[in-house]
Protein backbone atom coordinates (compact mmCIF):
# COMPACT_ATOMS: atom_id res chain seq x y z
CA UNK A 1 0.00 0.00 0.00
CA UNK A 2 1.28 3.49 -0.86
CA UNK A 3 1.82 5.72 2.17
CA UNK A 4 2.52 9.46 2.28
CA UNK A 5 5.80 10.26 4.02
CA UNK A 6 6.45 13.23 6.29
CA UNK A 7 5.72 16.58 4.63
CA UNK A 8 3.74 14.89 1.84
CA UNK A 9 0.12 14.16 1.00
CA UNK A 10 -1.15 11.38 -1.27
CA UNK A 11 -4.59 11.52 -2.89
CA UNK A 12 -6.46 9.90 -5.76
CA UNK A 13 -6.93 12.26 -8.72
CA UNK A 14 -9.38 11.78 -11.60
CA UNK A 15 -6.79 12.71 -14.26
CA UNK A 16 -4.83 9.84 -15.72
CA UNK A 17 -2.39 9.18 -18.54
CA UNK A 18 -4.46 6.69 -20.50
CA UNK A 19 -8.10 7.68 -20.65
CA UNK A 20 -10.01 10.84 -21.34
CA UNK A 21 -12.82 10.03 -18.92
CA UNK A 22 -10.60 9.67 -15.84
CA UNK A 23 -11.98 6.22 -15.09
CA UNK A 24 -8.80 4.91 -13.47
CA UNK A 25 -7.27 8.11 -12.08
CA UNK A 26 -3.74 8.69 -10.79
CA UNK A 27 -1.79 9.21 -7.57
CA UNK A 28 -1.56 12.92 -6.72
CA UNK A 29 1.54 13.56 -4.57
CA UNK A 30 1.93 17.01 -3.02
CA UNK A 31 4.21 18.84 -0.61
CA UNK A 32 3.03 22.17 0.81
CA UNK A 33 4.90 24.68 2.95
CA UNK A 34 8.25 26.41 2.84
CA UNK A 35 10.95 24.20 4.37
CA UNK A 36 13.59 26.96 4.69
CA UNK A 37 13.04 30.39 3.06
CA UNK A 38 16.80 31.12 3.06
CA UNK A 39 17.94 27.93 1.32
CA UNK A 40 18.34 27.11 -2.37
CA UNK A 41 18.69 23.38 -1.60
CA UNK A 42 16.13 20.80 -2.65
CA UNK A 43 14.40 18.04 -0.71
CA UNK A 44 12.84 14.71 -1.60
CA UNK A 45 9.20 14.42 -0.57
CA UNK A 46 7.38 11.21 -1.46
CA UNK A 47 4.75 8.58 -1.10
CA UNK A 48 6.33 5.15 -0.70
CA UNK A 49 5.74 1.43 -0.56
CA UNK A 50 8.00 -1.37 0.71
CA UNK A 51 8.19 -4.47 -1.51
CA UNK A 52 10.03 -7.78 -1.09
CA UNK A 53 12.70 -8.51 -3.72
CA UNK A 54 15.51 -11.01 -4.05
CA UNK A 55 19.22 -10.53 -4.55
CA UNK A 56 21.07 -10.31 -7.87
CA UNK A 57 17.98 -9.22 -9.82
CA UNK A 58 17.58 -6.44 -12.35
CA UNK A 59 14.91 -4.09 -10.98
CA UNK A 60 13.38 -1.61 -13.43
CA UNK A 61 10.88 1.08 -12.43
CA UNK A 62 8.49 2.60 -14.95
CA UNK A 63 5.87 5.32 -14.47
CA UNK A 64 4.18 8.22 -16.15
CA UNK A 65 4.25 11.57 -14.36
CA UNK A 66 2.45 14.85 -14.97
CA UNK A 67 3.73 18.17 -13.59
CA UNK A 68 1.50 21.21 -14.06
CA UNK A 69 3.11 24.47 -15.17
CA UNK A 70 2.78 27.56 -13.00
CA UNK A 71 3.70 25.96 -9.68
CA UNK A 72 5.69 27.94 -7.06
CA UNK A 73 8.68 25.63 -7.63
CA UNK A 74 9.54 26.02 -11.32
CA UNK A 75 12.55 23.71 -10.97
CA UNK A 76 10.67 20.90 -9.20
CA UNK A 77 10.70 17.38 -10.66
CA UNK A 78 8.69 14.20 -10.46
CA UNK A 79 10.76 11.03 -10.14
CA UNK A 80 10.72 7.42 -9.04
CA UNK A 81 13.35 6.62 -6.39
CA UNK A 82 14.14 3.04 -5.31
CA UNK A 83 16.19 2.12 -2.22
CA UNK A 84 17.37 -1.49 -1.63
CA UNK A 85 17.82 -3.04 1.85
CA UNK A 86 19.37 -6.28 3.09
CA UNK A 87 16.56 -6.85 5.60
CA UNK A 88 12.89 -7.71 5.27
CA UNK A 89 10.34 -4.86 5.34
CA UNK A 90 12.91 -2.22 4.26
CA UNK A 91 15.03 -2.67 7.37
CA UNK A 92 18.69 -3.48 7.81
CA UNK A 93 21.54 -1.99 5.84
CA UNK A 94 20.85 0.20 2.82
CA UNK A 95 22.64 -1.49 -0.11
CA UNK A 96 21.96 0.57 -3.26
CA UNK A 97 19.50 2.96 -4.91
CA UNK A 98 18.50 4.52 -8.20
CA UNK A 99 16.42 7.48 -9.43
CA UNK A 100 14.66 7.97 -12.73
CA UNK A 101 16.21 10.78 -14.76
CA UNK A 102 14.13 13.48 -16.43
CA UNK A 103 13.58 12.91 -20.15
CA UNK A 104 15.88 15.29 -22.05
CA UNK A 105 13.58 15.85 -25.03
CA UNK A 106 10.95 17.82 -23.10
CA UNK A 107 10.55 20.64 -20.61
CA UNK A 108 8.50 18.26 -18.48
CA UNK A 109 5.46 20.47 -17.94
CA UNK A 110 1.77 20.02 -18.78
CA UNK A 111 2.05 16.60 -20.38
CA UNK A 112 2.65 13.04 -19.25
CA UNK A 113 6.35 12.09 -19.04
CA UNK A 114 7.68 8.55 -19.29
CA UNK A 115 10.01 7.79 -16.37
CA UNK A 116 12.23 4.70 -16.47
CA UNK A 117 15.41 3.52 -14.74
CA UNK A 118 16.85 0.41 -13.16
CA UNK A 119 19.65 -1.25 -11.24
CA UNK A 120 20.80 -4.70 -10.18
CA UNK A 121 20.21 -5.63 -6.55
CA UNK A 122 23.11 -6.83 -4.41
CA UNK A 123 23.31 -10.50 -3.45
CA UNK A 124 22.04 -9.70 0.08
CA UNK A 125 19.00 -7.57 -0.95
CA UNK A 126 15.68 -8.66 0.54
CA UNK A 127 13.42 -5.59 0.13
CA UNK A 128 13.07 -2.29 -1.68
CA UNK A 129 11.41 1.02 -0.83
CA UNK A 130 9.76 2.45 -3.96
CA UNK A 131 9.05 6.20 -3.80
CA UNK A 132 6.83 8.38 -5.95
CA UNK A 133 9.13 11.32 -5.44
CA UNK A 134 9.01 15.08 -5.65
CA UNK A 135 12.30 16.93 -5.83
CA UNK A 136 11.32 20.37 -4.57
CA UNK A 137 13.08 23.53 -3.43
CA UNK A 138 13.32 24.28 0.30
CA UNK A 139 12.20 27.88 -0.37
CA UNK A 140 9.18 27.06 -2.57
CA UNK A 141 5.67 27.23 -1.16
CA UNK A 142 4.61 23.92 -2.75
CA UNK A 143 5.10 21.35 -5.48
CA UNK A 144 2.96 18.48 -6.75
CA UNK A 145 2.78 15.83 -9.46
CA UNK A 146 0.52 13.05 -10.67
CA UNK A 147 1.83 9.49 -11.12
CA UNK A 148 0.14 6.81 -13.22
CA UNK A 149 0.86 3.38 -14.70
CA UNK A 150 3.51 2.57 -12.09
CA UNK A 151 5.33 -0.70 -12.66
CA UNK A 152 8.33 -2.14 -10.83
CA UNK A 153 9.69 -5.26 -12.49
CA UNK A 154 12.34 -7.63 -11.09
CA UNK A 155 14.00 -10.20 -13.35
CA UNK A 156 17.17 -12.18 -13.72
CA UNK A 157 19.68 -10.07 -15.65
CA UNK A 158 20.49 -11.38 -19.11
CA UNK A 159 24.13 -12.05 -19.85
Amino acid sequence: MWMAESGTTLDWDEHDASSKDGSSGSAFVSSVGVIDPNSDNSALRAASQCVSVGGSLLVTAYAQAFVEAGQPDSAGRAQIVVFFFDGEDCTGAFTNSFTTPQPIDTNGLDHWLELKAGSVTSLSTKSMLVKLGLSRAFNAESFSARFDNILVKAQTPSL
